[in-house]
């Protein structure tokens, strides 16, 4: 077997001894989960890359590390790992991984992205996932659930669901948190740029659970949408709040649309669905809070702020509070519901069907309410 850093942690040191002691048909059930280390995870493997059984496995963990380090990270790995490779297929592994990625090798570029291009979900992503785990409400270490294309995965069941909905949906996982973004790609990489994820409104499944600082957090399960809005600070890296390129205000206009109303309140009263400030995982007591959680009570819309008292009733209310938000912070809001962690460990695989689909798949309707004049209107500009 090849070194692994002393210093890794026990249990990375235990998915290495797995991998390495793998056959080559079985090695790859072991990538995400090593690559859900991020950086621990680039820095155990790269020294495989001299190793001519096992290079092609860590090329494949360090390219799949750019959803938890970030794609430049991954790049320059890559990159740093290609005058160590053991075979000259190796090689080639690495530079396709790069190409992949985006990078460039000498004077060969990635092809032109096609921004509509999603990806392939095969026959056996998501066969295998046996629903949530008791570790998966510590952190992302371990963890397959938001894989594009694993098989335990949980992302590809819900994928290929809502495709049949949009043709254009794809996930992406929340890098360092354990958190899944649903939405359509054509919205969410605008332009080919990273940050419009920030922009993009998007459907979310979390597995949050209790912090070294919060240790009073319940451990649960989110589904949900999520939009927010940018702060006039960081206005020259995320973009001006504007309806072309943010969905937030297209969601504030939304809530005073009758059919969104209907559409909203059905779905929120058929599952229990709150709207406003969630609190969990990495969202702070504090920080980018509209400051009121929303939902019905005998047939009617209520606004509570957080002593509980009432201040707003009904959408149109709700929508001129958002519209009221100082324009120089940072803000955001959820529609959700949650379910305690031992709920959804005890449903298994069923939990994606009979639980987060119902509420996703009503949500989806509001979500394309929002999304489809924005989609038209920035590519008609």
């Amino acid at each position: 077997m090849a070194n692994k850093p002393i210093a890794a942690p026990q249990q990375l040191a235990d998915l290495l001894d797995a991998a390495a002691s793998a056959g080559p048909a079985d090695r790859i059930d072991w990538r995400d989960r090593i690559a859900a280390y991020g950086a621990a995870g680039i820095d155990a493997v790269a020294p495989w890359v001299s190793d001519a059984r096992l290079g092609a496995f860590a090329v494949r963990v360090i390219e799949r590390t750019a959803a938890e380090v970030g794609t430049p990270k991954a790049i320059a790995a890559l990159r740093a790992a290609r005058t160590r490779a053991a075979t000259p297929a190796i090689a080639r592994d690495l530079d396709d991984a790069i190409l992949r990625l985006g990078g460039s090798i000498g004077e060969k570029r990635p092809a032109p992205r096609d921004r509509f291009a999603i990806s392939g979900v095969p026959a056996s992503g998501g066969s295998g996932w046996p629903g949530f785990q008791p570790h998966e409400f510590r952190g992302i270490a371990g963890t397959q659930w938001r894989s594009k294309t694993g098989e335990r995965s949980l992302a590809p069941l819900l994928v290929t669901a809502l495709r049949h909905r949009h043709p254009h949906v794809e996930s992406y996982a929340v890098e360092r948190a354990p958190e899944l973004h649903l939405a359509i790609t054509d919205r969410y990489r605008l332009g080919d740029e990273k940050e419009s994820g920030w922009r993009a409104a998007k459907l979310v499944v979390y597995a949050n659970g209790p912090r070294d600082d919060r240790p009073m957090d319940p451990a649960e399960v989110v589904a949900g949408l999520y939009v927010e809005k940018g702060s006039t600070e960081e206005a020259r890296r995320f973009g001006i709040v504007d309806d072309r390129s943010w969905d937030w205000p297209w969601f504030v206009k939304s809530l005073r649309d009758e059919h969104v109303q209907s559409e909203l309140a059905a779905a929120m009263v058929r599952h229990g669905l709150r709207l406003g400030d969630y609190v969990g995982g990495r969202f702070e007591p504090e920080g980018d809070r509209v400051g009121f959680v929303a939902s019905f009570e005998e047939g009617e819309l209520v606004a509570r702020d957080r002593a509980g008292a009432r201040s707003a009733v009904g959408f149109d209310a709700i929508a001129e509070r958002l519209e009221a938000l100082p324009p120089d912070d940072w803000h955001s809001v959820h529609v959700w519901r949650s379910w305690p962690s031992k709920e959804a460990i005890e449903a298994g695989p069923a939990f994606a069907s009979e639980a987060l689909l119902p509420v996703l798949g009503d949500l989806f309707d509001v979500y394309l309410d929002i999304v489809g004049p924005v989609m038209n209107k920035a590519q008609t500009r």
